[in-house]
């Protein structure tokens, strides 16, 4: 199911085939008023897509299948080793629950893995494994504090695979629909996580993490909205305070870790206002205006 689409350098904005099965499938849904009967009818035919999709695509699936495995052994061998050098961790149900939704997740959205304009992948890209690492990275961050050391290492690796995900996607050949809407989910999971667990340790205050935390669920809210309630791709947001946000939001993070509380308020207070005019949709460039 599309989640978000933002930042993705589309400016067309016709929907790709997949897009106009989930926006027809969730029309229907909706017409239906979410009725339990219509909502079980909704999961059970996105999974039997989800299977078509995995045999039509057998390479893509065994990757993904390949992935998850890879991805779940890492992370459970990160957090044995951090918690052997006395480095707090997240709990090993609570973390392999994650580790068995994100895998679950991809095994579900393969037919996401198609270009933009609909064209056709049948690999998972370099980036999608950015993306796909800063999701997991997750619950370490909120259980990093109070070691200050380790939280700013995590939040690094994390705001790094953030920055460089998008750079890889447009290098390579382009960015796919996957990537595009589970870049925002790994973005709020991780920004979630790391403002909860810096105001847990003190090094944040609580009005600094509301406005994080709000401006995130507005996010997905409109997305959300837009999905569910008028079948369509989530509009455009400005891509320059997009981009200035994020930095403003590690800093003020990384700040806070370091002792500088004040500082730490300050850049994060401005990293939700630059988050919020994120949020104000820019007008979709149909086709023929970019040929007048």
């Amino acid at each position: 199911m599309p989640a978000v689409a933002s930042g993705s350098g589309d400016d067309d904005p016709v929907l790709s085939e997949g897009e106009r099965w989930a926006a027809d499938a969730l029309t229907a849904l909706r017409r239906r008023g979410f009725s339990p009967a219509a909502t079980v009818g909704f999961l059970r035919d996105s999974l039997r897509r989800a299977g078509e999709t995995r045999g039509q695509h057998p390479e893509l699936a065994s990757q993904a299948r390949l992935w998850a495995g890879v991805g779940t052994t890492g992370a459970l061998a990160l957090r044995e080793a951090a918690a052997c050098a006395g480095r707090p961790v997240p709990g090993r149900e609570s973390l392999l629950g994650w580790l068995v939704a994100l895998a679950l997740m991809l095994d579900w959205h393969l037919g996401m893995v198609e270009g933009i304009d609909g064209s056709t992948r049948e690999r998972l890209s370099p980036a999608d494994a950015l993306t796909l690492s800063r999701a997991t990275a997750a619950p370490f961050l909120a259980a990093a504090p109070p070691d200050r050391s380790w939280f700013v290492l995590l939040l690094g690796c994390a705001g790094t695979t953030d920055l460089l995900d998008g750079c890889l996607a447009r290098r390579g050949n382009g960015p796919t629909r996957l990537g595009r809407d589970f870049d925002s989910l790994a973005d709020a999971a991780f920004r979630i996580a790391a403002s909860r667990g810096a105001r847990r340790a003190g090094w944040i205050d609580a009005g600094a993490e509301r406005a994080l935390v709000a401006r995130q669920m507005v996010f997905l809210a409109v997305a959300l909205w837009h999905w569910f309630g008028r079948s369509e791709r989530p509009p455009k947001y400005h891509r320059m305070a997009m981009r200035l946000h994020v930095p403003l939001l590690l800093a003020g993070l990384a700040s806070g870790a370091s002792g500088q509380p004040r500082v730490a308020g300050r850049l994060l207070r401005g990293a939700a206002v630059v988050g919020g005019i994120a949020l104000v949709p820019v007008p979709m460039t149909r086709p023929q205006d970019r040929q007048a």
